[in-house]
């Protein structure tokens, strides 16, 4: 996605390195928003999209990445 350059950076995933989010170009007539992301953990790819009223609580978004990622990484832990 960072080919495309009409993409703006989303926020960085913490502690995963191989993570990115991207969100759409900036525009004040879109009622609904989208946030993109990708990452992987060892062999298994994991790609997110979100899609919220305008503006994205991308931060929020970015949590939840984070969160399903570090699981992915310590299976079994969260039982």
């Amino acid at each position: 996605m960072e080919a495309l350059d009409v993409l703006r950076k989303g926020p960085r995933i913490e502690g995963h390195k191989g993570a990115a989010c991207f969100l759409p170009p900036k525009d004040r007539k879109r009622d609904i928003e989208a946030m993109f992301c990708s990452a992987h953990v060892g062999d298994v790819l994991v790609t997110v999209t979100a899609r919220a009223v305008a503006p994205i609580d991308a931060r929020s978004v970015a949590g939840l990445v984070r969160e399903q990622l570090d699981r992915i990484e310590a299976p079994g832990k969260a039982v």
